[in-house]
């Protein structure tokens, strides 16, 4: 293209560039004017706790010296059952959050095998009953700062430590072989956690969602996220949504042993602040 015609050209896009811009600025403006009405609301709390059920089975596999095993086809350890979930918050200062959650979830499968696979080196073969449990450990610890505090919610980003810790016992009927093996990793995860009332001057409708993750290459990754709505009275709320966990964690590489694990479902929470 001759240059005489690309100049413009270039002008016209940076000039696009820069009215995208100013636009995301003046939104984020009005939006931080918007949270930041009034210092007396729902976020003015110190302390906050969330129980909840979590309904959810395991999918995805475990491979440990061995074959990847697969929860569900290989292990019949699929089941949805309600799990508990909870979330502990406590705030030093208005936009800082230190937040501690976690779940301990445990699982159990018989299956009758329609296919061979080896677990710690030992062969289970096809036609035998294998008893299957296992357990899921997961606790994540974290700071989180709000840029965004005030009477209509909250938006924050978060940087903490998951530690992850996976067992599994396999069982066969027929040829008394039973093995274990855990799997323990600390994951670096960041994110982000809103909250918002979106009915002007009420706080009777609320919703709040989060994501956070890491990426580690050939190891893995671990992707977790989540969104509820509900009702709430005073400082107690009452929410519904959907929870969902992607754990892909591997010892050596992803070829090595590890576990590929998926959890997903609807989750119910009960949520009090003082």
């Amino acid at each position: 293209m001759p240059i005489g015609l690309a100049s413009p050209l270039m002008e016209k896009r940076g000039a696009a560039d820069l009215l995208v811009a100013m636009r995301f600025f003046i939104f984020f403006i009005a939006l931080s004017a918007l949270f930041a009405q009034n210092h007396e609301g729902p976020e003015d709390f110190r302390i906050e706790f969330t129980g909840s059920a979590w309904l959810t089975g395991p999918t995805g596999t475990i491979q440990a010296s061995g074959t990847p095993v697969n929860f569900v086809t290989d292990l019949g350890a699929g089941a949805q059952q309600a799990r508990f979930y909870g979330k502990f918050v406590f705030k030093p200062t208005r936009k800082q959050r230190i937040v501690v959650e976690g779940s301990p979830i445990s699982f159990s499968g018989v299956k009758t095998i329609n296919q061979s696979f080896v677990f710690l080196n030992k062969t289970y073969n096809v036609s035998q009953t294998v008893d299957t449990n296992a357990n899921v450990n997961y606790a994540f610890g974290g700071y989180q700062y709000d840029p965004l505090s005030g009477k209509y919610g909250h938006l924050g980003f978060q940087a903490g430590v998951a530690y992850i810790g996976v067992q599994g016992t396999l069982a066969g009927v027929q040829s008394g072989i039973t093995e274990t093996k855990s799997f323990q990793a600390p994951v670096p995860l960041i994110g982000m956690e809103f909250r918002v009332f979106p009915i002007p001057h009420m706080k009777l409708v609320e919703m709040e969602g989060m994501v956070r993750g890491i990426t580690a290459g050939g190891y893995g990754y671990f992707i977790e996220g989540g969104a509820t709505a509900g009702l709430r009275y005073r400082v107690f709320s009452i929410l519904a949504g959907y929870r969902e966990m992607f754990a892909n964690v591997h010892q050596e590489s992803a070829q090595g042993d590890g576990v590929a694990l998926h959890l997903k479902g609807p989750i119910f929470s009960a949520q009090a602040q003082w």
